[in-house]
């Protein structure tokens, strides 16, 4: 038996071609109960699953991606599906691909983490961004870290969990 190709160029379906930028690309937001949302990763290499919660007064962001074009796609996406409401933008972790174009909400958002998620940003930050120039990125893709500054939050939080009232939305965040 001869196996099927899940394409012309004989590439698994499930491995994105390695053309591919990681880019986060917000054009297809999946709605997965109402006002939460889910900006799928679609297997791309150092691209992460976005969140998106909806509140009344609020709107949450849950990581930015990796670059300044990645930030602002999920930025406009933000206030597109909740227009008018304050932005709120958190990541999971400190590592490039998360957070680093968090600098892109720093003007119309509110940057909140825990507070040793911003130590080790001030204490690694730099050290990733070098790490990510000098051999994440492929030569082609280093581009994507022109002008990147890191961005420490506007608040932190110091206990193991805290709440934020996006408006008839909770949600719990833990450390």
């Amino acid at each position: 038996m001869v196996p099927i190709r899940a394409s012309a160029q004989g590439q698994d379906i499930l491995q994105p071609p390695a053309r591919l930028l990681p880019t986060v690309d917000t054009r297809f937001p999946a709605e997965m109960a109402p006002g939460v949302f889910l900006v799928p990763d679609k297997r791309i290499p150092l691209v992460p699953n976005i969140g998106i919660i909806i509140g009344t007064e609020s709107v949450l962001v849950i990581d930015c991606g990796l670059g300044i074009e990645s930030a602002e796609n999920v930025l406009r996406l933000a206030r597109e599906l909740a227009p008018g409401r304050r932005i709120i933008l958190t990541v999971t972790h400190a590592h490039p691909e998360h957070g680093f174009g968090a600098q892109v909400f720093g003007s119309d958002a509110r940057i909140y983490y825990n507070s040793a998620q911003r130590d080790y940003l001030q204490r690694a930050g730099q050290i990733l961004l070098d790490g990510f120039r000098a051999g994440i990125l492929p030569e082609g893709q280093k581009h994507l870290l022109d002008g990147i500054k890191l961005t420490p939050p506007h608040e932190t939080y110091d206990t193991a969990e805290t709440v934020i009232d996006l408006g008839g939305r909770e949600v719990r965040f833990r450390t």
